[in-house]
């Protein structure tokens, strides 16, 4: 199984980031100022004899398995498609609420 990196917003400018093997935590949680500092942060410090994957999500939205050279390489690059990804289920959400509020 491939470990998985978890990022949610606490609040402005603080970021969790939760590495899990399926439902249990391999590390305790880290904060971080923002989803890239969160994908460098936990890129450089994670033990490369776990694993050279990580699958990497934000909210509920994930862009699938990433080497841990490229989120250290491209942090910023890989933070910009997760909150892009957020961003367009986000509105798809909304706008197949709206439709469903009209046709009701």
């Amino acid at each position: 199984m491939i470990p998985e990196l978890h990022i949610s917003k606490v609040q402005s400018n603080l970021y969790e980031a939760r590495l899990l093997d399926g439902k249990e935590e391999i590390f305790p949680s880290e904060f971080y100022e923002s989803i890239t500092d969160a994908i460098r942060g936990v890129a450089e410090d994670f033990p490369a004899e776990i694993s050279e994957f990580l699958e990497v999500g934000y909210v509920d939205v994930s862009i699938g398995t990433q080497w841990v050279g490229k989120m250290k390489a491209e942090p910023a690059a890989l933070a910009e498609q997760l909150v892009n990804l957020a961003a367009a289920v986000w509105q798809s959400q909304e706008e197949r609420g709206a439709c469903v509020r009209q046709s009701a």
